[in-house]
């Protein structure tokens, strides 16, 4: 079998409080078959325990990566990094005391496959953790690697049906482990690096990535941590609210698959480790970028957490362009969001907008910004309204937005989950709420024009001249006005996370 086209990325920091993390990496690398190329993101590790991660790697055949930040470990710097040196079209997001059944990368790249991940690619696969105690992680661990996987499989159905405590501590419906395509890690602008200890860099990521594919319900009061699975409360029926709940939206594809990790018992030292008593429990720093994040694609175009080839200063006037200028990512453009003065200095920049028309010139920013001499360019749409195209200042229509072909897409994302539910079959897409869309579009009489114009706009022209049925269009009206409200209505509020 050939190795899937993915690459596992590890983030680590194994010091003399966490002895177990070099004999589980050890372990980790001979339990997987097939196993796909790993990236070893070694985020400052002292001596000898550097060396020790150096000498694993050269004998597993893993890429290690080393990075020289002695801070407070930050699960974010480490997984951007590791994911920036990937070359693959897919990347896994592991821990090291996380493990699967061993074909679980064979199962990750059918179902991939399976859900057109390479190119209805804003979406994560999100797994289950199920957070196994000491005995049962012990006889896992201890296990012959023909016997790990069964292991593994009894203790999975174990901590279901036994009293919580006995076999699992705890489990978790979504967690920190998921698949995702490289160019929407790029999209969404990775992990966060301000966030550093324990907690909430999982969170916040998931909610932009949420924010950005547009086809998940958005819960009530995202910002709140509520009803986490030691909750009493989690396991009775609950309101769709809280950042929580919108993390078992994300991984309800993952576990109808039967795609699942068991995090395994550890000891924590944590009063002892920075790591622990540096965290945002509180959520200190998770509830403003939050808000940022809902303020529209302004504040998503704003959170940026990845090195860039070149950064541009990208003139945003009204929110919707933010979401256009989102696309220049993919061709590794960092950009600093200028909405009413250019930043002081002589030194030369270069400039973008988004024009409303082949008239538009950008107003008065933009002729400030020529004046200073500094390289202005202007994305327009394209004569067939399927391509965004970037002029240059003194190369019009040197490079376009839009094609596959040519590696980018216009990321309109409302747009998009309309395009990808017409195109596949129902239930196949990455949830319920975008295969119910696309029940919803198929035959009939009705024109698309009957649409919102912020839908129609940024739709490829064979989309808007497909007939719709009336019921449909309701339908589909009723479902971008409220999400929550049109799952609750439907046979879909008889799943777990459509309840309210």
């Amino acid at each position: 079998m050939t190795e899937p086209g993915l690459t596992v990325v590890l983030g680590l920091r194994p010091h003399e409080g966490n002895p177990w993390v070099l004999p589980r990496l050890r372990k980790w690398a001979e339990h997987y078959n097939p196993r796909p190329p790993v990236i070893v993101a070694d985020m400052g590790s002292p001596e000898p325990q550097a060396g020790q991660v150096k000498r694993i790697c050269e004998e597993q055949g893993f890429r290690r990566l080393r990075i020289d930040d002695d801070g407070i470990y930050s699960q974010s710097v480490a997984r951007n990094a590791g994911a920036q040196a990937a070359d693959t079209e897919l990347i896994f997001f592991c821990d090291v005391d996380c493990i699967g059944p061993s074909d679980l990368f064979a199962r990750l790249a059918a179902h991939a496959e399976a859900i057109a991940l390479p190119r209805c690619f804003d979406q994560l696969v999100v797994l289950p953790a199920y957070h196994l105690e000491r005995e049962a992680s012990e006889a896992i661990a201890s296990a012959s690697p023909a016997e790990r996987s069964a292991t593994l499989t009894r203790a999975f159905v174990d901590a279901v049906h036994a009293p919580r405590g006995t076999v699992a501590e705890l489990v978790d419906p979504f967690s920190n482990i998921f698949l995702c395509h490289r160019d929407f890690f790029s999209m969404v602008g990775g992990y966060d690096p301000a966030f550093r200890g324990h907690g909430s860099e999982d969170f916040e990521l998931m909610i932009r990535a949420a924010l950005h594919g547009g086809h998940l319900p958005i819960p009530d009061r995202l910002a709140d941590d509520l009803r986490g699975p030691t909750d009493p409360g989690f396991w009775g029926v609950r309101p769709f609210e809280g950042f929580r709940r919108l993390g078992e939206a994300t991984a309800l594809q993952a576990e109808l698959a039967g795609l699942r990790v068991a995090h395994l018992h550890h000891d924590r030292a944590r009063h002892q480790d920075a790591w622990y008593r540096e965290n945002d429990w509180r959520r200190d720093r998770f509830t403003p970028r939050v808000q940022r994040a809902l303020s529209g694609w302004t504040g998503l175009l704003e959170s940026d957490g990845l090195e860039r080839r070149v950064r541009r200063l990208a003139l945003v006037r009204e929110d919707w362009q933010a979401s256009v200028l989102l696309a220049l990512r993919l061709d590794g453009v960092g950009l600093d969001v200028v909405t009413n003065a250019l930043p002081s200095g002589s030194a030369e920049r270069s400039l973008v907008y988004v024009a409303g028309t082949h008239a538009d010139d950008g107003g008065p920013l933009v002729a400030e910004a020529r004046e200073r001499g500094w390289t202005v360019e202007a994305i327009h749409r394209g004569a067939d309204d399927e391509l965004w195209h970037l002029h240059g200042r003194d190369q019009p229509a040197s490079r376009f937005i839009g094609s596959r072909a040519e590696g980018f897409r216009v990321i309109e994302h409302r747009g998009r989950a309309l395009e990808r539910a017409i195109e596949q079959r129902p239930l196949t897409a990455s949830s319920y709420a975008a295969a119910r869309l696309g029940v919803a579009v198929r035959g009939g009489n009705a024109v698309t024009e009957a649409l919102p114009p912020e839908i129609t706009r940024f739709l490829p022209r064979h989309l808007r001249e497909q007939s719709l049925a009336r019921k449909g269009l309701r339908k589909l009206r009723k479902l971008l006005r409220d999400p929550r409200q049109f799952v609750k209505d439907s046979r879909l509020a008889e799943l777990p996370w459509g309840k309210h």
